[in-house]
């Protein structure tokens, strides 16, 4: 897996403050994940992301968690990303999440959070006026144009993404641990 460290480095293994949890099904990979159509290859998956930010800016986390198209949890991951936003760590947790689909061969997503601003800013309703927000905002749209296709990012209750908060804050914990 490729990893960017905060200043956008390649490193070729995980640093510390990055965590991953895959998941395996009892099922082979094959049956369970991937579709095949005339020959090509389809992989469709569901990405939930969230950022988490103790005091506002403070130490933050992100977290994803991607699901198959059954609901089967098929990766976890979290990055620690130090002092931020809790706006900027939700976009990092959306980063974080669409970088792990494409690492897996997705050929199609859906993103989805709880972060109203960034799903409506994704979606063309809000204007992204942060200066800080706006290479992350480019770096989402440009994650999403390298799918095939992709569903429009939803925004979801915080309650039906309790287990990517539950990864992000995880980030934070193992961080400060």
């Amino acid at each position: 897996m490729n990893i960017l460290n905060p200043q956008g480095d390649r490193l070729s293994t995980p640093p510390s403050n990055f965590c991953l949890e895959k998941l395996r099904s009892p099922l082979p990979f094959a049956v369970q994940y991937l579709f095949t159509l005339k020959g090509v290859i389809f992989m469709y998956i569901t990405i939930y992301s969230d950022g988490a930010s103790r005091r506002n800016p403070g130490p933050a986390g992100a977290g994803a968690v991607l699901l198959d198209e059954q609901g089967n949890i098929l990766n976890k991951v979290c990055k620690y990303l130090g002092e931020t936003t809790n706006n900027q760590a939700e976009y990092q947790a959306a980063i974080l999440g669409l970088k792990t689909a494409l690492e897996m061969g997705a050929t199609r997503v859906q993103l989805r959070a709880d972060s109203e601003l960034m799903v409506k800013q994704l979606l063309g309703q809000y204007q992204v006026k942060k200066p800080e927000l706006k290479p992350l905002y480019d770096q989402v749209k440009s994650l999403l144009n390298q799918f095939e296709s992709y569903a429009p990012p939803q925004h979801v209750r915080r309650a039906d993404n309790a287990l990517a908060d539950a990864e992000a804050n995880r980030a934070i914990d193992e961080y400060q641990a």
